[in-house]
């Protein structure tokens, strides 16, 4: 079973950065060998879509593969199946998050999870 670390945080936009610290802390004492910036990104995506859009607590799953990739789930209480927004570089409200993780890692997708969910994504290693 490949190695993994989790963290469980709030529904506060003011977590987002140590949950990104926490994920690249686990990813490099478990050996991953992905894109630091790549991992940042998304785990920061998430977390922030976690944050924003979900009054209960969430958690994150680092898993370090086998070949060095990641996977990395985002489990929270709503129910609500997020879709990536196709939105203008300089929209205010942002709304790029999903479309970034989409472009960014190798796979993606959301599951349905009791009453909330577990979006996932998979970071292949660095070449």
């Amino acid at each position: 079973m490949p190695a993994q670390r989790s963290m469980r945080f709030p529904a506060d936009l003011a977590y987002v950065a140590s949950v990104r610290d926490f994920a690249a802390e686990a990813a490099d004492d478990l050996g991953a060998t992905v894109d630091r910036n790549d991992l940042a990104l998304i785990v920061g995506e998430l977390a922030a879509n976690a944050a924003e859009h979900q009054p209960g607590e969430a958690e994150l799953v680092v898993r370090v593969l086998p070949d060095g990739g990641v996977d990395i789930e985002l489990a929270d209480p709503d129910p609500t199946i997020p879709r990536p927004v196709d939105s203008a570089p300089d929209d205010p409200d942002g709304h790029r998050g999903l479309h970034l993780v989409n472009v960014i890692s190798h796979s993606w997708g959301v599951q349905p999870e009791g009453t909330g969910k577990r979006i996932w994504a998979r970071l292949s290693p660095a070449r």
